[in-house]
């Protein structure tokens, strides 16, 4: 269906039409918004979702790689390491090396028994180098607590609940144990969650390093005997450590991290390392640069939760970070998708408005033709009945009068015929795109052969024409075409110029660049400027127009312009040098350019 089927009912309430065509817009727009902020919200959380999954694959792959290296560094911390000519030196990370001796009779409480170290002046519980807080009574308080745990560490179970219990305190402070039931454990392993099950693999890891230097140690000394291996209640504490088959165990003291084992050369002491938790920290850190650039670590307390998957297994550590999983929102997919939808809603409203809006155009000027039409046939068709009535009655008995009559009605007759005859061919050009019926003619003869006519057209109004053509030139169009156009522009100017009939009309024709330019000039009052864009509009008169200005419907200039185009050519306005309105038709000739 195109604009005519729409336009030849008159589109009445243009308001309301504009209305309603907001209103569809309005509300399809707000149904874009919304599916437009749902999708991409989609897409954040989806977004989201990946960079907590890669930080949760980046933290396991951490961690393995951390407790790799933290094994053997926990496993050889309290050895020193052989330097150059066979002296000892310390190795990283260790701030102090000591020996807790544990309290006799004289003495009762434990103390520090420090290599190379001073002891605190005033109390043998503590040295220098330590702060107040962190004492020999302090670090074995802390032992006792994870020994009294040691039954139900070791203690078979298929409990998720009591097993992850197990995990905690096992993995938390390092009590490596060669006393676990290995079926036990394999047995409640399909029950622990991925994260659990984690923390334990990488402690098995642990546990294997530091057994494997456990035996180093001692294959030249040969195995610690089993003769001690019950423990009783009246034994010290580095004796029940000592025979429950514990290696190492690592423990916080007031923020301070310690390495403590059973003492080799006295069964009743500790030896024990105090490290340097905060360039422990830093290196760790910067050995998982690659995968979380912002990491760090905090210590794991006894009534602390555990969260297995930050774990540390070779340290009571946790990995954290700083939980932003917010990531920079990349285009995708989803994102040309909504552009696309938001242009073509943009690109449909557009044409829509552009279409609504011609369509209301164009119903409103076919109604003021309608309106504009009706008022030109009724003058000539109440002249025709009111000279018709007259003559047939022979009241006009004057025989000039009679001609004067017979001059009017002929006069009436070619006004109608030419209106008519202007709205059926703008009407044939609209409806078909023809194809103009050409032939060659000779320019100078075409315009003495037209002549005749636009020069009757103008004596109407008292007026006179001035040619100008030249002397030769062919011309390939369609000539009853264009002769409508000249005798339009011609009718124009007897319309609008005739105040000024002491000044005659102008035809001017030339050939220039392969080119017939038709240039009629009148010396009337012009077009004013805001009118200049209206004049080539079809139906731009309404009957008041009509009636307060020349006669015509607003057709004549519209059909001219509509034809040129059809030839390919073009019709344009320019004002007249000292007053009036000038047109130029520009038409292609259609013949072969001469050589020379």
């Amino acid at each position: 269906m195109t604009i005519r089927h729409f336009t030849g009912h008159p589109l009445s309430h243009p308001a309301l039409i504009w209305c309603l065509f907001a209103l569809i817009l309005t509300c399809i727009t707000i149904g874009l918004i919304s599916l437009s902020e749902h999708t991409l919200r989609l897409s954040r959380e989806r977004q989201e979702s990946q960079a907590r999954e890669r930080l949760q694959q980046d933290t396991v792959v951490a961690l393995w790689r951390l407790d790799s290296r933290l094994g053997p560094f926990i496993a050889t911390l309290l050895d020193p390491l052989s330097g150059q000519d066979g002296v000892e030196a310390e190795p990283p990370f260790v701030k102090e090396r000591f020996t807790i001796l544990n309290g006799t009779k004289g003495r009762p409480q434990p103390v520090f028994s420090i290599h190379g170290s001073t002891p605190h002046p005033k109390n043998a519980d503590h040295f220098m180098s330590l702060p107040e807080t962190v004492s020999a009574t302090a670090i074995m308080n802390s032992v006792n607590q994870l020994i009294s745990n040691l039954d139900r560490m070791t203690e078979p179970t298929t409990s998720e609940g009591s097993y992850t219990t197990k995990v905690n305190v096992y993995t938390n402070k390092l009590q490596y144990d060669d006393r676990v039931n290995a079926n036990s454990i394999s047995q409640s392993k399909s029950q622990l969650p991925s994260s659990d099950l984690e923390l334990l693999n990488r402690n098995m890891i642990v546990q294997q390093q530091i057994a494997l230097n456990y035996q180093d140690e001692f294959s030249n000394q040969g195995a610690p005997s089993d003769n001690n291996a019950t423990r009783s209640e009246n034994s010290t504490l580095p004796r029940q450590w000592s025979t429950s088959g514990k290696r190492l165990m690592t423990l916080w003291v007031n923020d301070q991290l310690f390495v403590l084992r059973p003492a080799r050369e006295n069964p009743d002491g500790l030896d024990g390392v105090w490290v340097d938790w905060a360039a422990l920290k830093n290196s760790l850190a910067s050995e998982i640069m690659d995968l979380i650039p912002d990491a760090n670590f905090l210590p794991v307390g006894d009534k602390e939760n555990l969260d297995p998957a930050v774990t540390l297994a070779a340290l009571p550590a946790r990995l954290v970070t700083t939980g932003n999983t917010s990531t920079p929102e990349t285009w995708s997919p989803t994102h040309n998708a909504l552009l696309i939808a938001w242009l073509t809603l943009s690109a449909t409203a557009v044409i829509a408005t552009i279409f609504l809006q011609k369509l209301i155009a164009l119903s409103e000027r076919r109604a003021t033709f309608v309106s504009a039409v009706t008022h030109e046939l009724r003058t000539p068709l109440t002249t025709f009945r009111l000279y018709t009535e007259l003559l047939s009655r022979n009241m006009v008995s004057d025989p000039a009068a009679r001609k004067e009559y017979l001059e009017t009605l002929s006069q009436e007759s070619d006004r109608l015929t030419h209106l008519i005859d202007n709205v059926l061919r703008y009407s044939k050009l609209e409806r078909t795109s023809t194809i103009p019926m050409t032939e060659v003619i000779s320019v100078p003869d075409w315009i003495d052969r037209i002549t005749p006519r636009l020069i009757g057209r103008l004596k109407q109004c008292g007026m006179a024409l001035d040619i100008s053509s030249p002397t030769e030139g062919r011309w390939k169009t369609d000539p009853p075409a264009m002769e409508q156009v000249i005798f339009n522009l011609i009718d124009n100017a007897a319309k609008y110029a005739k105040s000024q009939s002491d000044s005659p009309v102008q035809l001017i024709a030339e050939i220039v660049d392969h080119e017939v330019i038709i240039s009629i000039a009148d010396h009337g009052p012009g077009v004013p400027p805001a009118l200049q864009r209206k004049i080539f509009q079809p139906f731009s008169k309404s009957a008041e127009q009509a009636a307060e200005t020349a006669a015509g419907v607003g057709l004549g200039l519209a059909l001219a312009r509509q034809t040129a185009h059809t030839h390919g050519g073009t019709l344009t306005y320019e004002p007249t040098a000292g007053g009036g309105a000038t047109f130029v038709l520009r038409t292609p000739m259609g013949m072969p350019k001469s050589n020379g």
